[in-house]
């Protein structure tokens, strides 16, 4: 009976006659075989898979493009300093970090709020390991000072995210280079 049902399949007439009819060769039932999902499914699963990757940067990435928004923050420092003929200063903590500027007495006083330089934190876990001014290594409450003239003393900046690191050296023309996988030397 199973030969039979593989190559006839029942159809009842208008009239309500069962008739048997004969399926062509190679016709098969709609639907798909078991290998056909499966192999859809590991299809579907391993783009997904590429595409969560691809969605959550690694730490190297990620310390990189806090670098490079750094290093753009302080070129811009250095070119509004340069713009208003007035000094500008940036001094920073482990996490975070603040701009200053000269009030009328000439005395340091915290950027107001403008949009751009205001204090601000790194980015998750990322923290400044390391911070070197004319090539010694700076306190915590020292300033680096951008000048009107554009003359900015060379620094450097170590920032680290868990295994991954990153330096920033500006030269004296204030040129900052970000540089993967370096640290300033001892």
């Amino acid at each position: 009976m199973d030969a039979l049902t593989s190559l006839f399949s029942l159809k009842v007439s208008a009239f309500g006659k069962p008739r048997l009819k004969r399926r062509e060769a190679g016709a098969r039932e709609g639907g798909f075989t078991l290998i056909e999902i499966v192999v859809t499914l590991m299809i579907v699963g391993i783009t997904l898979a590429m595409i969560s990757v691809n969605l959550r940067p690694n730490d190297t990435q990620t310390l990189l493009d806090e670098a490079n928004r750094m290093a753009l923050m302080l070129e811009m420092t250095q070119e509004e300093a340069m713009t208003t003929g007035e000094p500008m200063g940036w001094t920073f903590t482990d996490r975070e970090y603040l701009f200053w500027r000269f009030n009328e007495k000439g005395e340091w006083v915290r950027a107001k709020d403008d949009g751009f330089f205001h204090s601000g934190a790194f980015n998750k876990a990322i923290h400044m390991s390391r911070f070197d001014i004319g090539g010694v290594r700076a306190k915590q409450d020292q300033r680096l000072v951008f000048p009107p003239t554009g003359n900015v003393t060379p620094y450097s900046v170590t920032l680290e995210l868990n295994s991954s690191r990153v330096l920033l050296s500006a030269n004296a023309l204030g040129r900052v280079n970000v540089a993967e996988g370096k640290e300033q030397p001892q």
